[in-house]
């Protein structure tokens, strides 16, 4: 029946899933049941019962469960707590972690994730972060991207640290006085610390990015990380079309393609620019079906960068019939580089 179940996952028939899962589990037999059969049951509704799949999981005895099981319920616990952001989801993840290690079976990174994505779902950056610190098997790009995003997301970027920022090469911008210039958050400092360990992704950058931008509105900071992204080529937002290289944001969040251009202009500034200015800019930013900026007819992409424009009092046009892409015309980068430099 287990793989009756398998082939309806495929065609994602809940309804039916459900059914099979009840006729199973009143004809159940936990003794005699074989792990792999335990697995398939709980994966097949990880996903849309992940109460059920708790309930299934307890009725099991230990013996007939292995880490791909507890990987498994891990999983329907962490989409327990992103979707119904219940707290009992991230109990039963943090209690069913203990539960796994005094069974002496060993967490792996995919666990890891899970729980400290449960911790993300309620907002509870601290476990999270213990979570991070303590295990070893969780320090990899997946946990701290989860561990990062927690700690955004519950605002930890709000509470300032007493920790230097000056080996970040950037003014501290939370300067209070002279004498008192800290601005550590505890999201920047994991990042600073494991930055070397494990190397960051584009998740990585943004997630960082957009939490600085839209929690903490810290540009320059926003800005250095978004360069150090740039000169690693973890982030490339350039798109040929021909002979044409056009800079493309249409993938980014709005606080990414805000920093990208915000950079951009700055580096005109300097002996090593990221933009002849003797040629047109042309940034796409999508017409933004979905997601409109009523107030200029493009996509919010479109508005935040419309924002960094105006902010650096730049003319600009759309692209005659096609509001998703953006034009700088060469000269007014000229002028702005001479308004500037003199």
């Amino acid at each position: 029946m287990t793989d009756i179940i398998r082939k309806l996952l495929y065609l994602r028939d809940y309804e039916k899933i459900d059914f099979y899962v009840d006729l199973m589990l009143d004809n159940l037999d936990p003794d005699n049941i074989h792990t792999t059969s335990v697995n398939r049951l709980i994966f097949a509704l990880s996903g849309h019962n992940p109460a059920k799949a708790l309930d299934v999981f307890r009725m099991i005895p230990q013996e007939h469960v292995n880490v791909k099981t507890y990987q498994n319920i891990m999983l329907a616990c962490q989409r327990g707590a992103k979707h119904d952001g219940d707290a009992l989801f991230y109990e039963s993840a943090l209690s069913l972690l203990r539960r796994m290690e005094e069974a002496g079976l060993e967490p792996n990174k995919q666990i890891f994730s899970s729980v400290i994505s449960a911790c993300c779902a309620v907002e509870n950056w601290q476990t999270a972060f213990a979570i991070f610190q303590h295990y070893e098997e969780s320090r990899n790009v997946y946990c701290w991207n989860s561990a990062l995003a927690v700690c955004c997301k519950a605002g930890a970027w709000l509470e300032g640290k007493s920790s230097p920022c000056s080996h970040l090469n950037v003014d501290c911008p939370a300067r209070v006085n002279s004498s008192c210039c800290y601005c550590f958050f505890e999201a920047l400092e994991m990042y600073e610390a494991y930055k070397f360990v494990i190397a960051p992704n584009f998740v990585t950058y943004n997630t960082l990015v957009d939490a600085l931008i839209s929690k903490g509105k810290q540009v320059e900071l926003a800005a250095n990380v978004y360069n150090e992204a740039v000169n690693k080529s973890v982030i490339n937002h350039w798109k040929l079309e021909g002979n044409v290289e056009l800079m493309n944001l249409h993938h980014y969040s709005r606080s990414m393609a805000q920093i990208a251009v915000y950079s951009l202009l700055n580096s005109l500034l300097t002996i090593h620019p990221r933009w002849d200015v003797t040629d047109d800019l042309i940034i796409i930013v999508g017409k933004g079906r979905n997601n409109r900026d009523s107030s200029n007819g493009t996509s919010q992409i479109g508005g935040k960068v419309i924002d960094v424009l105006e902010g650096f009092q730049m003319r600009y046009d759309f692209v005659p019939g096609n509001t998703g892409r953006i034009c700088v015309r060469s000269e007014v980068l000229r002028q702005y580089v001479k308004r500037i430099m003199q």
